[in-house]
């Protein structure tokens, strides 16, 4: 059997490239297909899970018994910094190994610069998995030009990262006869992100938040999206909250 990988993809639906269009869930989803497939052909064993909490993320990674747990995301900033980031939990980790075999790779085809790896403990991904972390920033999508690239460039930025992984283990590189961007269309991926919508239309919420959601039923400024199958309203906590949605609570709120 082979060496075990886990990806865990941006499932930040809320981060708009520059130039809006798609954003970090969708492009980082596109990523983390196209990197399993290319790990797989490579002999790997490959687990991938995007649309969960960090905490069910690193559950699942553990389970599978993960040897590398590789989160792959694009950053923001302020529009001008770019550059490939690669973070791991502590100076001369296995984590510290992976993330500089894969940003060797990685680094030379993403097109800001400066490229580097850094210790970055506190993150959740990074301390909490039992596998080393390898933490994949791929470059800044709110800078155009590299917001555009990110988007045309999804197969190359995979197979980078399926080198860097290869030569962290010491496995042989295969490429694909063909390079062609993975099959996986729009449709899918709206497809995909309401299906994570879906998951989170219940009355889930954690307890830190009991008296403030109380106050907002009891003023007629959360009315819920309508009933669960045992009759009681279905308040949808966990969802995330459309502009729409935000403006008509604003205006309750304020009495109107």
């Amino acid at each position: 059997m082979g060496h075990k990988v886990f990806i865990s993809p941006s499932d930040q639906t809320a981060n708009t490239y520059a130039g809006g269009g798609t954003t970090e869930a969708i492009q980082c989803g596109k990523i983390g297909i196209a990197t399993k497939a290319a790990l797989e052909q490579c002999g790997f064993e490959v687990m991938l899970l995007q649309y969960a909490t960090m905490a069910e993320k690193c559950a699942a990674s553990d389970a599978f018994g993960a040897e590398l747990h590789m989160p792959i995301h694009s950053n923001g900033f302020n529009k001008k910094v770019t550059g490939t980031r690669i973070f791991y939990g502590h100076d001369g980790s296995e984590g510290h190994k992976a993330a500089k075999a894969i940003l060797a790779e990685l680094g030379p085809v993403t097109p800001g610069a400066p490229d580097m790896v850094q210790a970055y403990p506190a993150l959740y991904e990074i301390r909490v998995p039992k596998a080393p972390t390898a933490y994949i920033e791929a470059d800044f999508h709110d800078v155009q030009a590299v917001a555009d690239w990110i988007v045309d460039h999804t197969q190359e930025i995979a197979e980078a990262i399926c080198k860097g992984v290869c030569k962290y283990f010491g496995v042989e590189y295969i490429a694909e006869e063909e390079q062609k961007e993975a099959p996986i269309q729009m449709m899918e991926f709206e497809e995909m992100l309401r299906m994570h919508e879906k998951a989170l239309e219940d009355n889930d919420a954690g307890a830190w938040s009991e008296e403030a959601r109380q106050w907002a039923i009891r003023e007629g400024i959360v009315n819920g999206i309508g009933y669960l199958e045992d009759g009681t309203p279905n308040y949808a906590w966990e969802a995330h909250v459309t502009r729409e949605q935000m403006v008509t609570m604003l205006y309750r709120a304020i009495g109107g």
